[in-house]
């Protein structure tokens, strides 16, 4: 349980940073590309992952995060993207499960993603607690398993795309030039040799 490429569980007010993961995960519950599960305190998570050719499979499966867990968890993903698989009951391109608060701001997946109760950002979540967590600048890939941002039981404010380009990277550089206040951590993107937006 509790499986990520960079930590299982994490909490107690963690910044995690500019990483990355290359590796499969596998568990029978909570499995992330950066982590398993939040839990007790704040995660924020900066600039991380998932890259190409990674498996993430589970229960409560996620590009980024597997499950956010309880409210005092409350973790924060800026800045992240996802290219793996991801597959499981509760598969989310970004988040697995959502249980409480959560932010995610200037992400993407465009991973492929399967399973039971799917979605392009996050796959599904306790209950509808829309207005406790915030999204913005989201972005996921259209395809025949993934139509909507979210399988079930929550609300997120992500578009859906056949591929990124140039427009949606000035719209999240936009916004880290407009909030300086909280993005003097975050890189800027631009477009790849791949066509996917990485950072500069």
């Amino acid at each position: 349980d509790n499986t990520g490429g960079i930590a299982g569980l994490s909490g107690n007010n963690t910044l995690i940073q500019d990483c990355y993961n290359k590796a499969n995960i596998y568990s029978s519950s909570n499995a992330g590309g950066i982590i398993g599960a939040t839990h007790n305190g704040k995660t924020t998570l900066i600039n991380c992952y998932n890259d190409t050719k990674t498996e993430i499979k589970g229960n409560n499966a996620g590009g980024i995060i597997g499950h956010t867990g309880t409210a005092e968890a409350s973790p924060c993903i800026y800045n992240c993207f996802n290219l793996g698989i991801i597959d499981g009951l509760n598969a989310g391109g970004i988040i697995g499960y959502v249980e409480n608060h959560s932010e995610s701001i200037n992400v993407y997946s465009l991973g492929k993603i399967t399973g039971n109760t799917v979605g392009g950002i996050v796959g599904s979540a306790l209950w509808n607690n829309t207005s406790q967590n915030k999204f913005e600048n989201c972005y996921f890939l259209k395809s025949d398993t993934v139509q909507k941002s979210a399988g079930s039981k929550i609300t997120v404010n992500a578009t859906m795309i056949q591929k990124l380009t140039n427009t949606e990277i000035d719209e999240m550089n936009n916004y880290i030039k407009d909030n300086t206040s909280i993005t003097s951590y975050w890189k800027k993107w631009k477009l790849g040799e791949n066509g996917y937006p990485i950072f500069e």
